[in-house]
């Protein structure tokens, strides 16, 4: 497929592949719920006999930001180091066709947040919900700007430049 005509769910099996290797055995994608600016994908690979259950997160040529997603991937990889639950960052990149990509390890759970709020099968989850963020905002918030020194741009406004243009960037 050409490069300016393949599908997101395409550039999710290519950046999948460069994770796994070219003899993986990788799964159809499978979309998920995702915002406004990328798609995210569910990719399983199996190498070697092992499974790998995979998240692929493609911003489309156009509206990528390889620096952006870049220092993503730096910040939730400091914050896996540290005990944050978030996924496991594996790998981080972009395509010459202009797509940019952050893969993931798979969290098993629920996403949907009427399900979460709402359903009986959760009020055991809810019951911890809260105790679970505020101990995840205090290890985020333990993180210096020098731990995350691999992460492009990260020394925030200069003097003299608007903090709210510069953090929408």
């Amino acid at each position: 497929m050409s490069p300016e005509k393949r599908g997101t769910g395409d550039v999710a099996v290519e950046a999948a592949r460069r994770v796994l290797g070219d003899g993986a055995a990788i799964s159809e994608p499978r979309k998920l719920a995702g915002g406004a600016m990328h798609d995210s994908w569910a990719v399983d690979g199996t190498v070697d006999g092992s499974s790998r259950e995979l998240v692929v997160r493609v911003s489309p040529a156009g509206r990528a930001d390889y620096e952006k997603t870049r220092r993503e991937f730096e910040v939730l990889k400091v914050a896996f180091g540290r005990g944050v639950r978030c996924p496991p960052p594996i790998d981080v990149g972009q395509f010459e066709s202009g797509e940019d990509y952050l893969v993931m390890s798979r969290v098993r759970g629920e996403s949907n947040p009427r399900q979460l709020v709402t359903s009986d099968q959760y009020a055991g989850a809810r019951k911890r919900l809260i105790a679970q963020l505020a101990e995840d905002l205090a290890r985020i918030h333990q993180i210096s700007p020098d731990d995350v020194a691999a992460a492009p741009n990260m020394r925030g406004p200069a003097p003299g430049e608007d903090p709210l243009v510069y953090h929408r960037r």
